[in-house]
């Protein structure tokens, strides 16, 4: 209980502090220049130098680019951040929440920042299609808001989009290592479809069978935050023993999943199966 109370005021303060971060960012960038005027005379307004070129734009300070970078990381990190409070919204309301995953809600805005940074350089680098990157430098502020916060949210279709940009850019493929030690091929997300019997006593222990695909001798079968005892049968079967009084008073269900740990994702959709008393 201690540690879920951790992760509301952890999850409830980054986000406090990251809207607050980024209207503080937005304000500075916007305010106006200040005119420039020697002592005892008439403010000077700073302009553009003359140009015969009509599409030139005036030179930015350095500073104000360093600003940018830091808005754009910071809505990166906003952005991965809501995507990490519906998740961890998702897991306590079925109750399935584990321990396991805090470091990847503590992690969720350093990694949003990061791509944020990647795919908005990436974009406005002329990388993407020429669509996305002439919306991107003719959108202004509005532009970089909307390309941060959504590479922040969505932060694994935005590294699946650099990664295609590598793959064009660096084409040729990856080389054989030449000391064997090339990785091994990522296992098969485990499926749960069906258990035999189709409901358990609440009062007993029961083996139940469970059926689906993509087991093996290293698939974990959890339920909230317990492992059970089971037994690999084959590929598509799975025997497991659920103790007496295992499931909650409360609850009419036992929500299992299966893991793979070898896999990406790692854990199947979860298998509801009715209580009976």
């Amino acid at each position: 209980m201690k540690h879920r109370f951790f992760l509301y005021g952890w999850m409830t303060a980054v986000a406090v502090g990251l809207v607050i971060l980024n209207l503080c960012l937005l304000r500075i960038i916007t305010l106006p220049p200040e005119p420039v005027a020697g002592e005892g005379e008439a403010p000077v307004t700073i302009t553009a130098p003359a140009t015969t070129d009509d599409t030139a734009s005036p030179a930015i300070p350095d500073h104000v680019h360093f600003l940018t970078v830091c808005l754009i990381m910071s809505l990166g990190a906003l952005g991965a951040h809501v995507q990490a409070l519906i998740s961890f919204a998702d897991y306590i309301g079925n109750r399935q929440f584990r321990k396991s995953w805090t470091f990847f809600y503590v992690k969720r805005p350093f990694v949003g920042a990061t791509i944020a940074l990647l795919t908005f350089a990436a974009l406005r680098g002329g990388f993407a299609d020429g669509g996305v990157s002439d919306t991107l430098r003719s959108g202004g502020l509005w532009g970089t808001i909307a390309i941060s916060l959504i590479a922040g949210l969505f932060s694994r279709q935005a590294m699946d989009k650099i990664g295609k940009v590598f793959d064009v850019v660096f084409a040729g493929g990856r080389m054989p290592r030449k000391d064997g030690l090339d990785p091994a091929p990522l296992a098969a997300t485990p499926v749960l479809v069906s258990s035999t019997p189709e409901s358990i006593s609440r009062k007993a222990e029961t083996v139940l069978t469970l059926s689906g695909d993509s087991f093996s001798e290293s698939t974990i079968i959890r339920s909230g935050e317990s492992d059970l005892d089971g037994e690999l049968v084959s590929e598509t079967q799975f025997k497991v023993t659920i103790p007496a009084d295992f499931v909650d008073p409360e609850s009419d269900e036992l929500t299992v999943t299966a893991v793979n740990p070898d896999a990406d994702p790692d854990e199947s959709k979860p298998l509801s199966i009715p209580v009976t008393d």
